[in-house]
């Protein structure tokens, strides 16, 4: 662990990778810490500069008062974090909270950036701000004990918490450790601001993933049914209907499929290729199901879609189904 001065905090991250080598930044989840982006730091770092931070207020990071632990602080940390370590333009990863920092860059800081990955995350406000806020309360008051049935039912879809996953197991006992002042960061979550506005005018390329499983959607970001592929703002949008679910291939576990579609779309996006959910080959074999999606000239929109490739400007919203029985919250 090494730990860096910026924007008025310290900050603790790891790193792998060569220093000349292009850079992943990932950003973590609420209640998580950068130990959940360990296997990416190790898997990637063969070919990325590779950086998983803790965030103010959480994880080994300096403690911070309520008023300076909103997303919009949080954000200018990254972004003070990118510059100090000479990193950008980089690829940034963020997942749930990590996500909103990931799309406010894109949004307002582009040089930074060579593209934005949001997992399971949204560019909305909070719509369920009056079933979150007794929960938050509770957690400043008595911690996350008396909270961890729900904290688990938030965080992990079904099958993790009924096959009892040890990635399951090893993020409960953490949530049980946290301290009261975790609940002056879900605060600040549950009360963060829309950028969705903000983010319509990116030339930041965006890929956006959602696990089926997940409890807070990620189609407040990329819609229920569609990705898009929506180029600088002064050209036209194109979507591409996403079909019905198919079965996926082989015989392989909840964890590692949704691994493995996951690194698919990151390498994809790492590439500077824009993602194509194409379903050219099934989910169990590392790609996208081949009936999740339906290419243009197959959908009804096939006129108004426009190439992804046909220019290096705009960005991308993906929808991607990261595995039937699995959450993004573990590989």
């Amino acid at each position: 662990m090494a730990t860096i001065e910026v924007n008025g905090t310290t900050l603790a991250y790891d790193e792998a990778g060569p220093k000349d080598a292009p850079a992943i930044v990932f950003s973590h989840s609420l209640f998580f810490n950068r130990r959940m982006f360990d296997y990416y730091l190790e898997n990637f770092s063969s070919d990325y500069r590779v950086i998983t931070y803790d965030h103010r207020g959480q994880g080994e990071s300096a403690q911070a008062p309520l008023e300076q632990l909103d997303m919009d602080t949080l954000t200018d940390d990254a972004a003070a974090l990118i510059e100090a370590l000479d990193l950008g333009p980089c690829h940034f990863v963020g997942n749930s909270m990590g996500g909103f920092i990931a799309l406010r860059l894109a949004a307002r800081r582009p040089d930074l950036l060579r593209s934005a990955v949001a997992l399971n995350s949204s560019a909305e406000e909070e719509h369920q701000l009056a079933a979150f806020e007794p929960l938050v309360e509770a957690a400043k008051a008595k911690g996350t004990a008396e909270l961890i049935d729900v904290l688990m039912y938030i965080m992990f879809g079904d099958t993790s918490i009924a096959e009892e996953t040890p990635a399951a197991k090893q993020w409960r006992l953490h949530m049980l450790s946290l301290p009261n002042s975790i609940g002056n960061s879900a605060h600040q979550v549950i009360h963060r601001r829309s950028i969705v506005d903000e983010l319509s005018s990116t030339t930041v390329p965006v890929l956006a993933i959602a696990g089926s499983e997940d409890r807070l959607p990620a189609a407040d970001l990329v819609g229920e049914h569609r990705h898009c592929y929506r180029r600088s703002a002064r050209h036209d949008r194109g979507c591409r209907t996403l079909g019905e679910r198919g079965a996926t291939g082989g015989r392989r576990t909840a964890s590692t499929r949704a691994f493995r579609a996951r690194r698919r779309a990151l390498t994809v996006l790492l590439s500077r290729g824009q993602p194509r959910l194409t379903g050219s080959d099934s989910l169990g074999a590392g790609g996208v199901d081949r009936q999740h999606s339906v290419q243009c000239g197959q959908s009804d929109r096939a006129s108004s879609c426009p190439s992804p490739r046909d220019d290096g400007e705009g960005y991308v919203l993906a929808s991607l189904v990261a595995g039937r029985d699995q959450d993004l919250h573990t590989r």
